[in-house]
Parts: structure tokens; C-alpha cells; sequence
């Protein structure tokens, strides 16, 4: 098995064209050194917007938590998918195995956390819109409690969407 018949979803929905092999590990290294610089900084501020928002009371408001589960979900990023990624750059020409493992898992991940991402901006729009657009009944329509709900629905439907992506595979 070569290191491009990973079976993963990834590489059949985004195919990526470079001109030799060279310019494929160049994208490679660049994207890895990257990953190691911004990696540190984004689970440091993503990790700070989520303790604001927990401990400060004034932080506590609609669109504040839903933007904390939103920092949640970059935290995660930050915490997996770029250190899959930067592992996978190194692993690329080595045991074919172990990269598919790799490739498998950073697949895995970066469609579940690039899910909860999206759909957590979208959360934000929707709350945003009902805020501006249905001013007098926003608050008793939007709670802390249903946006807590809305945001373990999208954590919940994460992992589903995955498996529902590898089964065209």
C-alpha cells in the first residue's frame, strides 16, 4: 500500500494537483512549520476566551457563550488537528502504515472539528439574527439553556456527519 491509498475521505473530495513530488513536500514543510508556530497560540487565546467567558459574570451573555463554545471548538483544532497535521508532514515518505494512521486520524478530526467550527458560526449568525430581527421576544425565545443545547447538538452531529462522509468512501 502507497501512502496515497489511505482510504479517507479527504484526498478523494479535495484532490490537490502539484507539478512534482518536490513542490508536494515544499506545500508540506511550509504547512508544518505553520502548524508548529500558530499551534501554541491558538490554544493559548483560544483557552483564554473560554475562561473569560466562565469567569467573568459580565462575559456571560448569548452571544459570548456561543462564542466560547466556538473558542471550544478551535481550542480543539489547535489541541489535534494541527499536531496530526505537522505529524503527518513528518511522517510522509516513511512507513505506510503509520501514515495511514496518521492521515486517518488528522481526516477524522478535521472534518469533525471543521463541522462543530462552521456550525457554531452558524449558531452565532442565527442568534445574532434573531436578536436584531425579533428584538422584544429574543429573550425569551433565546436561553442560556437552549443555546447549551444547540451547542451539544452540534458536538452530538460532529461525529455523525464524519461517518456519514466515510460511507461514500
Amino acid at each position: 500500500m502507497r501512502e496515497n491509498e489511505c482510504n479517507s475521505f479527504l484526498p478523494k473530495a479535495f484532490p490537490m494537483r502539484f507539478s512534482s513530488a518536490n513542490s508536494f513536500y515544499g506545500f508540506l514543510i511550509a504547512a508544518a512549520v505553520f502548524n508548529v508556530v500558530t499551534c501554541p497560540f491558538t490554544i493559548l487565546l483560544n483557552a483564554l476566551v473560554i475562561i473569560a467567558v466562565k469567569t467573568k459574570r459580565r462575559l456571560q451573555t448569548h452571544p459570548d457563550i456561543l462564542l466560547a463554545c466556538l473558542a471550544l471548538a478551535d481550542l480543539m483544532v489547535g489541541l489535534v488537528v494541527q499536531p496530526f497535521h505537522t505529524t503527518m508532514a513528518l511522517f510522509q515518505g516513511k512507513d505506510t502504515r503509520t501514515f495511514c494512521d496518521i492521515h486517518f486520524a488528522f481526516s477524522t478530526s478535521f472534518v469533525i472539528f471543521t463541522f462543530a467550527t462552521t456550525s457554531h458560526l452558524i449558531l452565532i449568525s442565527g442568534e445574532r439574527y434573531l436578536a436584531i430581527t425579533h428584538t422584544f421576544t429574543h429573550a425569551t425565545v433565546v436561553t442560556k439553556e437552549r443555546l447549551m443545547i444547540c451547542s451539544a447538538l452540534v458536538w452530538i452531529t460532529a461525529p455523525l456527519f464524519q461517518q456519514s462522509l466515510d460511507s461514500f468512501t
